[in-house]
């Protein structure tokens, strides 16, 4: 099974499904895995039509999809545990590609703990199982899903190995080069390059969401969007920021969710408008909560927090910080530890806790990163900041500044790269700090590099505006062009659609059995090639010719049975001479077969359907207007015509043959009865009691629902053989047999597993409720008496119960200890119930 497909390759599959009237398991089995994350709320109809599952192997498979699913919904315990489930199932099945599939599931799980160690070594056995499957596209995969990791510690080794292994073996695999383009992105993204990693994120977006790989087409967008934030492109983040949240909501995924709704807010931010990016903030964080490890809960969090502060709720502020400083610790985000230890020092300088403040945005300096320009740039700010807010504070020893504001100031602007330019915050911070040391000069010429540094923003903001706008006139014009262009190549184009049109018909309506598909496509044909009103279509039975298809615009009318030999019908001439008849009817005319109420017709085509010597029936169309078929549209009627008399014999042989399968399925599943019930009693004999055994096995491991047995036993019964016959014997089977099925419920098994000992299955059902019915069940027979050769006999029957434990793998187990229990009932003196635990027997 392919790990991940195009989607030309899963509409295949979908068309496949549509055209089955029973589909295979193996075909709903693979829709549901390729489309695990596109069409994840349809997956779980089509992992119910897969109940109940016969196969290690497939149930396995069943579980890694619903482990996925629990990972998009953020249900993370619940998708580790039903890994580990489907990892026993395909190391049973000694399938290692399938246990590859495990750990590769299993690493991106544990990176959304924030386990990068554990991460690792999930990759690590996820590459070892292929390798040993010799699975090389999956291979591939895992080197590829390696590089998007290692992007985020800088180490372009990763991508250039997993760059080669896709362009030599995969270069038009839209999964393994999406996901190659999101971790070029994303080496762009954290070096600066934001203009470089913007293509980079859209194509990988593109190849990724013809994949269905949905999670990940969200992280593109929302990073190209941040990209474009960066670069002050407010415009096309909010774009960005739409098409995330767009394919975010309908899903409901948490990280994605999240992840939206913190770029949302980043947007309004930055626009100022604050209460809304406060309230998207929230949002995100709330939707964050189950991913407390990520990275993206530690940045939203962060976000919220420098918000809280911009509006003065420094409380809230405080504890946003505090929050997604604990979860970058525990999650090991080192890179983003400046960003939240200076926002956090900021919060605490103006909360009046300085000697904090100062010791946090000292230790943001500290902290080894590869973002070092970013990072550096946010302390020495951080640090800029509390000592413009309290310039009586003692600065470090060193410095050789008039200030100690000035000193962290300069540290900035001396780190800075060549395409750094100082922002709004940064030049209003250096003016009041030269005024406050009294150099008013200096102090001005800061204020009118901030007014020119804003006015050159708003500059870029309208050039980018005016862009935009030229670009959608310049697209306008080259439709209207194209437009003029198409005008004067539509009589050509017509003819090219008319031959491929009727090329498409022909291959359409041949493709399938089905009598209402054939019409259904002739008739949406028929109406874009020819300038039909009514359609119909008579089927030959016996001496007449019986409508089986009669449409008059979009509504279905009746259609008259006629006689072969009718002197007045069209139809039947059309059939009897087998040639098409053209009849029309002028302006003033009506024809005098019309029906009143229905449509009047004034050009009307008849045409036999024809196989060879075969006659199928006649065809007709109808038009209300004048003349409306020359000799181009007689030609394509006539090939119409031709095609639907092939479709038809097709359809007409199929069903006599689908009526012959039937016959032989009826057969085949009598026998199948036969092979399963027991001949005397009328019950479930011991194959199928095994059968279901298994099957309910898989269910109560799944569902973690009870499942207990009960072994029955007539007692004497050998007695009641030799005392009175055979046949007395045969009948206290029987009558046992008819009190059991009346015990039970419908969904219960009820077996005769040999010579007088019966089986109960009891799915769903406690150890101490099947006690009840076994004992239920010994009073029933007891009471009972049988009437035989004016004797009456009365049988009693001792009952072993047992329950199936958590880990076994059948029933085995199970029935040793409900037969041990039946043993010791018997000991106790018969017609008793005794109940076997996995400790002991009761």
């Amino acid at each position: 099974m392919k790990l991940y497909a195009a989607r030309s390759h899963v509409a295949a599959l979908r068309t496949a499904l549509a055209e089955t009237a029973m589909p295979s398991p193996e075909l709903l089995l693979e829709l549901a895995w390729l489309t695990r994350q596109d069409e994840a709320d349809q997956v779980e109809a089509l992992l119910a039509r897969l109940e109940p599952l016969v196969g290690i192997e497939a149930v396995a498979r069943v579980l890694l999809i619903r482990a996925e699913l629990a990972w998009l919904a953020a249900r993370l315990d619940e998708a580790l545990e039903l890994i580990q489930q489907a990892d026993a199932g395909f190391a049973a099945v000694a399938n290692p590609a399938g246990r590859g599939d495990v750990a590769l599931l299993r690493s991106r799980v544990v990176h959304d703990q924030g386990l990068p160690d554990e991460r690792q070594i999930a990759l690590d056995q996820a590459l070892a199982c292929y390798q040993q499957a010799g699975d090389l596209y999956r291979q591939t995969a895992c080197r590829v899903w390696l590089a998007v990791d290692k992007a985020f510690l800088s180490e372009p080794a990763a991508l250039a190995l997993a760059s080669s292994d896709v362009h030599q073996h995969f270069a038009e695999d839209p999964a393994l080069n999406g996901l190659l383009y999101y971790a070029r992105g994303l080496f762009q993204f954290i070096e600066g390059e934001y203009q470089a990693c913007r293509p980079a994120f859209d194509e990988g977006a593109r190849l990724l969401l013809d994949a269905g790989l949905v999670r990940q087409v969200l992280p593109c967008l929302a990073n190209a969007g941040g990209a474009m934030g960066n670069l002050g492109d407010t415009g096309a983040q909010t774009l960005y920021v739409e098409q995330a949240l767009t394919l975010a909501r309908p899903r409901r995924w948490p990280l994605n969710m999240g992840a939206a709704l913190y770029t949302l807010s980043d947007v309004y931010q930055t626009l100022g408008q604050l209460d809304q990016a406060l309230k998207a903030a929230r949002e995100a964080r709330h939707w964050l909560q189950s991913l407390k490890r990520s990275r993206v809960f530690v940045i939203a969090v962060a976000l919220l927090g420098e918000v809280c502060a911009r509006l003065q709720l420094l409380d809230e502020s405080r504890g946003a910080f505090e929050e997604s400083l604990a979860a970058a610790e525990a999650g090991g985000h080192l890179d983003l530890m400046p960003r939240v230890l200076s926002g956090l020092a900021e919060c605490l300088a103006r909360l009046g806790e300085i000697a904090e403040a100062l010791r946090l945005a000292h230790g943001a300096l500290q902290v080894p990163t590869l973002i070092d320009f970013e990072n550096r740039h946010r302390a020495l700010l951080a640090l800029a900041h509390i000592y413009v807010r309290h310039p009586d504070l003692p600065g470090p020893s060193e410095h050789a500044a008039p200030s100690p504001a000035l000193h962290y100031l300069d540290l900035v602007a001396a780190q800075r790269t060549p395409d750094w330019q100082p922002d709004d915050d940064y030049l209003a911070t250096c003016a009041l700090a030269w005024e406050q040391v009294g150099d008013a000069v200096k102090a001005l010429q800061f204020e009118r590099r901030r007014i020119e540094a804003l006015n050159r923003e708003n500059t870029q903001r309208a050039t980018r505006q005016i862009a935009t706008t030229s670009a959608r006139h310049e697209a306008e014009n080259a439709q209207r062009e194209a437009a003029y262009q198409r005008e004067l190549l539509a009589t050509e184009r017509r003819k090219l659609a008319i031959l491929e049109s009727l090329g498409a018909i022909g291959q359409e309506i041949t493709a399938t059995p089905d009598l209402h598909a054939i019409f259904a496509t002739l008739s949406r044909h028929a109406g874009t090639l020819l300038d039909v009103a009514g359609l119909r279509v008579w089927l030959a039975e016996g001496d007449h010719l019986v409508p089986a298809y009669s449409v008059e615009g979009s509504n279905t009318t009746p259609g008259p049975v006629i006689a072969l030999d009718d002197p007045k019908s069209n139809s039947a001439r059309a059939f009897r001479e087998r040639r098409e008849l053209l009849v029309e009817f002028g302006p003033d005319e009506q024809d005098p077969r019309h029906i009143p109420g229905t449509l009047p017709m004034h050009t009307l085509l008849f045409a036999p359907l024809t196989v060879g010597p075969r006659m199928l029936g006649v065809i007709s169309i109808q038009s209300s207007r004048v003349h409306a078929y020359g000799e181009v549209e007689q030609l394509v009627f006539r090939n119409i015509a031709a095609y639907s008399a092939v479709a038809l014999g097709n359809a007409l042989n199929y069903q006599m043959l689908s009526e012959s399968h039937q016959e032989l399925v009826q057969t085949q599943e009598e026998l199948e009865r036969h092979a399963t019930v027991d001949a005397l009693t009328g019950l479930h004999n011991r194959r199928y009691l095994m059968w279901c055994a298994a099957r309910n096995v898989e269910r109560a491991a799944r569902t973690r629902q009870p499942l207990t047995l009960l072994m029955v036993d007539l007692d004497f019964f050998k007695s009641i053989n030799d005392s009175h016959g055979h046949a007395a014997g045969d009948l206290a089977l029987t009558e046992a047999a008819r009190i059991l099925k009346t015990c039970v419920r419908p969904d219960d098994v009820v077996a005769r597993y040999g010579g007088e000992e019966f089986v109960l299955l009891l799915p769903g059902t406690p150890l101490p409720r099947a006690a009840e019915v076994a004992e239920r069940i010994r009073l029933a027979i007891a009471r009972q008496s049988m009437e035989f050769e004016e004797l009456r006999l009365r049988v009693t029957v001792s009952i072993g119960v047992a329950d199936w434990q958590p880990g076994e793998p059948d029933l085995d187990n199970t029935l040793r200890r409900a037969d041990q229990a039946l043993y010791l009932a018997k000991a106790a003196g018969r017609n008793t119930v005794k109940v076997s635990a996995a400790t002991g027997v009761e």
